[in-house]
């Protein structure tokens, strides 16, 4: 996050300075313009009236413009400059921003699991699904903008626990019925991980690293 703040400060730098200079150069190009038609003036009254007087204003006119042009070549230069620093700053703003995102989405696969091996041992814990999918739903939106920026080619990143929840009980029920003499014994009881592919979820979060 420390990444992110400080380029985002020097975005809003650089794009103060680019505004800036584009005035400057703006303002600039007035002024270039205006000396350069009253130098038409000049020049002709000292080819058509030639003096010492109207050499001289003219030569003067002349200089004056020329400073102005270098002026501005400078401020375009700068202006180029700034902005090529911009573009650079914006795109490893978009490199920090998703590196973070990974790094959250992370964070809530590693959650997504500690969940799935607590319903695991505890399939009737209401309050561990509703952890569950609320981690699940705020993984699947913070992944969600990257759909939109061409790095981001699945649908979501982890699955719905409401899809696999009518599986899990209708295993509960079954071993139920097993203890009680009234089916045969079931084999293992599928993780909750499996059923979700965490894995899977994880693999995804790699392919977005930077």
């Amino acid at each position: 996050m420390a990444d992110i703040a400080r380029l985002q400060k020097r975005i809003g730098a650089l794009q103060t300075e680019a505004t800036g200079l584009e005035e400057q150069i703006a303002e600039l190009q007035r002024d270039h313009s205006e000396k350069r038609a009253g130098l038409q003036g000049l020049w002709a009254a000292a080819e058509r009236a030639p003096s010492e007087e109207t050499t001289r204003a003219a030569d003067r006119a002349e200089r004056e413009v020329d400073v102005v042009a270098r002026q501005l070549e400078r401020k375009r230069a700068a202006l180029a400059a700034c902005e090529s620093d911009l573009v650079d700053a914006q795109a490893q703003l978009e490199q920090a921003q998703l590196a973070d995102v990974v790094a959250q989405l992370g964070k809530i696969a590693d959650q997504v699991e500690d969940l799935c091996r607590r319903i695991d041992g505890s399939p009737a814990d209401g309050e561990a699904w509703a952890a569950l999918r609320e981690r699940s739903s705020a993984g699947n939106a913070l992944y969600r903008p990257l759909r939109g920026s061409g790095r981001g080619e699945f649908v979501e990143i982890f699955a719905d626990p409401a899809t696999v929840r009518g599986r899990v009980f209708e295993d509960l029920a079954k071993r139920v019925d097993a203890s009680m003499g009234l089916a045969a014994v079931a084999g293992p009881a599928p993780a909750m991980a499996d059923l979700l592919g965490v894995s899977r979820s994880r693999s995804r979060i790699r392919s977005l690293q930077p």
